[in-house]
């Protein structure tokens, strides 16, 4: 920061620029630092009020400087404002010391004759000079020239956000003994936020039962983080707010995905917007041109959406759904379809991915729609409910597999003789999956399916068999590591990770 003409520190309401500023600010006092403070609002939004505030921290940072740039102001304040902020550099240039000016919430000054100043400004500045500014944007000002001469640090709110072992640190100061997992827990449900943190630890330390009973008593916003998101989002445009409302019922979006949900073609701008604001969305990596909200401001949104337009939800998912579907990307399709109702389209989707996701070990995924749909509707489904059982069996959950192919088997009444004959097979081929796995050879080669006359057993119904049963029992067990750890994930009530 010392060698640097500007130093932008940007990021969301509650990233705790102010403080970070301050720290800084401290750190410079020093016999050849001179350190100015001006904090803004919307009343400065004026240049010669905001120069007349800046030259007036100046004097108390250094006596006598910029004087005359306050008398030239009182006898004409209608001068181009170029005029005295030439006279202000003139003054600084004469300075030994290095004259470090810090603006905080620029994001108040939205008057363009401002920024016209503060470039021609940073154009001329003498090098002793220091700008620092804290916004929850990026300020119209020569950032490229400025980057490209290296004078322009810039620290956003990935570098402001809590890791997890800062996370530990700030809860040690209010609680004596906290577990680990209730930090890591903490964590994400903050995302790293500072004042959600702040507003969680602080709260909890003076609330009956301590951290661990407020997390888990607490696990969507409390009243304090609610009302800090509220005031956040009351000071956007209200186009914005509608696009960050409908937008909300997205796990992760881009801008072609937003432009279905809500019907416009905007988004690619709306998204800017909410980037250039710093609005507590972050982009996914490697995964260009995706972005996540914040938990707890989708938390938020999804809450304002149902209770400002809940005529609205199914549709939002329904467009949705017909997005991911028309990618290929059938998990969310299927969930989309779900939350909105579609039941058939659902399942039509459920049975494209059912043993890819056994294959990844998402067993719980298949198992959370299975109860999610009518008992009924899913007894016509015999290609999901065999991706099921394969699961089971993957996952050594062997009585349940057992108990769900004799079901399957029950309902084969209704089928036509060739589907009869290759879910029976089938059937077989996971009964004796299962007994492998239990380590009984034995019972395994009693439970083969039959052969064919070629001399060939039954062709394969699913791709796994093909590729799985040929595999050891070993390599069965390690496949099931994902599914057990997801269960832990589960029990925890810890989101799955995308």
């Amino acid at each position: 920061m010392r060698t640097k003409l500007l130093s932008i520190i940007k990021g969301p309401a509650g990233f705790a620029k102010t403080s970070v500023a301050l720290a800084w600010a401290r750190a410079l006092e020093s016999p050849d630092c001179r350190v100015a403070w001006v904090t803004l609002d919307p009343n400065d939004d004026v240049p010669t009020r905001l120069l007349f505030s800046a030259v007036h921290a100046l004097q108390r940072a250094s006596e006598g400087l910029g004087a005359s740039v306050i008398a030239m102001i009182s006898e004409n304040s209608l001068l181009p404002i170029e005029t005295p902020i030439s006279l202000l550099i003139n003054e600084l240039a004469e300075l030994d010391e290095d004259v470090f000016l810090l603006l905080d919430d620029y994001h108040h000054l939205t008057e363009p004759a401002i920024h016209q100043g503060l470039s021609f400004f940073l154009r001329n500045a003498p090098p002793n000079f220091h700008l620092v500014l804290t916004t929850r944007s990026d300020p119209p000002l020569p950032l490229p020239r400025l980057r490209a001469q290296n004078q322009l640090l810039e620290v956003d709110a990935t570098e402001l956000r809590f890791d997890l072992s800062e996370t530990d640190r700030l809860l040690s100061l209010e609680h004596e003994a906290v577990s680990s997992s209730d930090v890591e827990l903490l964590h994400s449900m903050t995302g790293g936020w500072p004042a959600a943190l702040r507003l969680a630890t602080s709260t909890s330390a003076h609330t009956g039962g301590g951290l661990a009973s407020y997390l888990r008593s607490r696990m969507g916003l409390s009243p304090e983080i609610n009302d800090y998101v509220e005031d956040m989002i009351g000071t956007l445009p209200a186009a914005l707010v509608s696009f960050m409302l409908r937008t909300s019922i997205l796990d992760r979006f881009n801008a072609s995905l937003c432009d279905s949900v809500t019907s416009t073609r905007s988004s690619k701008e709306m998204l800017a917007s909410i980037r250039k604001r710093q609005l507590l969305m972050t982009p996914l990596a490697g995964q260009e041109q995706w972005y996540t909200y914040h938990p707890l401001l989708a938390e938020f949104l999804r809450a304002q959406l149902q209770s400002r337009y809940p005529d609205e939800v199914p549709e939002l998912n329904r467009r949705a759904a017909r997005w991911f579907a028309s990618s290929e990307m059938w998990m969310e399709a299927v969930e989309h379809a779900l939350a909105a109702g579609d039941v058939q389209e659902g399942l039509r989707w459920i049975e494209k991915c059912a043993m890819d996701l056994v294959k990844r070990g998402e067993l719980l995924t298949l198992l959370g729609w299975q109860r999610r749909l009518p008992s009924g509707v899913m007894r016509e489904q015999m290609r999901v409910r065999l991706a099921i059982a394969w699961g089971m069996a993957l996952a050594m959950r062997f009585d349940e597999a057992l108990a769900l192919l004799a079901d399957i088997e029950s309902d084969l009444v209704s089928a036509t003789a060739n589907a009869r004959e290759e879910i029976a097979a089938e059937c077989q081929t996971i009964r004796s999956v299962v007994i492998a796995l239990q380590d009984d050879s034995g019972g395994a080669l009693s439970s083969r399916p039959p052969h064919r006359r070629n001399g060939f057993p039954p062709t394969p119904v699913s791709s796994l068999r093909e590729t799985d049963t040929r595999r050891s029992p070993t390599t069965h067990i390690a496949q099931t590591q994902d599914t057990r750890r997801q269960a832990d994930r589960v029990a925890q009530g810890r989101p799955r990770p995308r």
